[in-house]
């Protein structure tokens, strides 16, 4: 046990060691791509707390920055669309029960 996590290391002359250095540790991120969702994650927790007009920006700068950049993943856009969809019928049904019956 433990074997599986030992990493065979080549040896090397003193010499050569000596002239290396250690790799640094490194994190591959895209940060547009984080953005992105935290910006539909804080649009969701803002509609779970009634705040309907900010999570409506929060979805919209996502699909407004996918449109200047071109860049952006197409899973946020599709994510935004749905979100902002949802949150037109919500609104939609909400009124509608709101307003008096003819």
């Amino acid at each position: 046990m433990g074997k599986e996590n030992e990493v065979f290391v080549f040896p090397l002359p003193t010499k050569v060691r000596r002239l290396m250095s250690d790799l640094p540790n490194r994190l591959a991120v895209d940060v547009r791509a984080m953005a992105a969702a935290c910006s539909l994650h804080t649009g969701q927790l803002a509609l779970y707390e009634g705040r309907t007009e900010e999570a409506r920006e929060l979805f919209a700068s996502v699909l407004a920055y996918q449109k200047a950049q071109k860049d952006l993943s197409p899973y946020y856009a599709s994510q935004a669309k749905r979100f902002l969809a949802e949150l037109n019928r919500g609104v939609a049904v909400s009124l509608n029960l709101s307003l008096p019956s003819p």
